[in-house]
């Protein structure tokens, strides 16, 4: 009896090893799997950019991108943990151009923003890639907008003016005049009162209140931008 148990002892014993061996071998095929995955999506990575200037790891360098994309973009400048990080220019393959501060691979802090086809210019602050906080936009034709930012577009205190001299003060959401603001024509006249997506909805009278707007000054005073 004590035969029959000593062999069965063993027996399970080999059991476990094998199914331990087999488990170990699956453990360093998997490894093997993820290294070369990783090999291979370096060796892409290298085929899409590349560091042509420099140290583009911790230091000053020139980072071009060959392909997909980002094909023809290329940014000059510091890098931090192989990320654009601190003062830099990033020229896109159209012309535009960011040219300013950087925080771990995106524009974040003062930073100027040139479109190559429009001519338009953006100057001031970023935050996280995108336009955030007070800021210059300069267009071409002669406008500008001076004021507040908030994900890449117009919202907060801002003051618009026209090449024609007119002038807008006042709120700005979502890019659109939105909330009171002051409006005051090329002649000279001024109105104040109350816009809502960028139309002028009410008028202030000399009393200070508010009155809803005629359908006549609705045409003059609702100038685009």
């Amino acid at each position: 009896m004590l035969g029959i148990f000593g062999f069965g002892f063993d027996y399970f014993c080999l059991e476990d090893r094998k199914t331990t061996q087999q488990s170990e071998m699956k453990k360093l095929s998997l490894y093997v799997f993820l290294v070369l995955l990783t090999i291979s999506a370096c060796s892409e990575q290298n085929q899409l950019s590349k560091c042509i200037e420099g140290d583009c790891n911790n230091g000053y360098g020139t980072y071009t991108f060959v392909s997909g994309k980002f094909a023809g973009d290329k940014y000059v400048g510091q890098f931090k943990n192989k990320k654009q990080h601190g003062q830099g220019t990033y020229t896109w393959a159209n012309g535009d151009k960011y040219v300013g501060e950087w925080k771990k691979g995106k524009e974040h802090g003062q930073g100027t923003l040139t479109f190559e086809e429009s001519g338009n210019k953006y100057v001031g602050e970023f935050k996280n890639g995108k336009q955030n906080g007070q800021a210059t936009y300069i267009f071409a034709s002669g406008n500008k907008y001076v004021g507040e930012y908030k994900d890449g577009e117009r919202h907060g205190q801002g003051t618009y003016t026209w090449a024609d001299g007119a002038k807008h003060v006042g709120e700005f959401k979502d890019d659109k005049r939105h909330g009171q603001g002051t409006y005051t024509r090329a002649d000279g006249t001024v109105k104040k009162g109350i816009w809502e997506n960028d139309e002028l909805k009410e008028i202030k009278s000399k009393l200070g209140f508010y009155l809803e707007l005629p359908l006549t000054w609705k045409v003059i005073d609702n100038q685009n931008i």
